[in-house]
């Protein structure tokens, strides 16, 4: 709209100009009709002197409106150049924004499906520690039972601690595997998102860039 505005007061200027033009050719036309009078007063003279001034004014004030004409041109093409680069940089950018909120996306899906997972494995840990703790202390109740001197039942006690140790070993190293992975998967969606609010206050700054150029566009027309 600011554009069109700014070619309209293109168009009234040159209209402007060949109201001037037309006033000029007037003028020399009378000028020249005086010139083929002879014998005339000193009032004439005058006349022509101040028609001559009128002439050369007219033509001064027609290259300074072309001149104003050409200035106007450059900075309305300079503004739509710089328009057109804003816009495409803002495409640009949405464009970028649009992708990475598909990888959150699908990252806030796999964040998901590991915490789920971590959760099993803790349930399953808990689990497994309950009963272990159970079948430890039956075990013990049993040595009581039987006496220390048992051998068989030492030797099945040592055997099922060290297999269920062994067991949670395992469940440990995988839970913790499980932490540093939705630890990482963690962090890299912090940092996505921090990417993403960040391309957000560019993408304000550009249309308050813009926003700004155009007003400065209607300041001038004004003016």
């Amino acid at each position: 709209m600011n554009l069109i505005k700014g070619l309209s007061s293109k168009k009234k200027v040159e209209q402007a100009v060949q109201t001037e033009e037309s006033v000029e050719a007037q003028v020399e036309e009378s000028k020249q009709e005086e010139s083929t009078v002879e014998d005339q007063p000193i009032i004439m003279d005058s006349l022509t002197t101040k028609l001559h001034n009128v002439v050369h004014e007219i033509v001064e004030s027609r290259e300074a409106l072309k001149h104003q004409v050409e200035e106007r041109n450059d900075q309305i093409n300079d503004l739509e150049a710089k328009i057109k680069e804003i816009l495409h940089e803002k495409n640009f950018l949405e464009g970028k924004i649009n992708n990475l909120s598909k990888e959150i996306l699908k990252m806030e899906d796999h964040a998901g499906d590991l915490k789920v997972q971590n959760e099993q494995l803790q349930n399953e840990f808990n689990a497994f520690r309950v009963q272990h703790e159970k079948e430890i202390q039956e075990l013990q109740d049993t040595l009581t039972e039987r006496e220390v001197t048992n051998r068989q039942l030492m030797l099945d006690l040592n055997r099922s601690q060290q297999e269920k140790e062994h067991k949670i070993r395992e469940l440990e190293s995988d839970a913790r595997d499980q932490q540093i992975k939705y630890k990482h998967l963690d962090e890299k969606y912090n940092k996505l998102f921090a990417e993403k609010e960040r391309l957000l206050k560019v993408i304000n700054n550009f249309a308050s860039e813009a926003t700004a150029f155009a007003s400065s566009n209607q300041s001038m027309e004004s003016k």
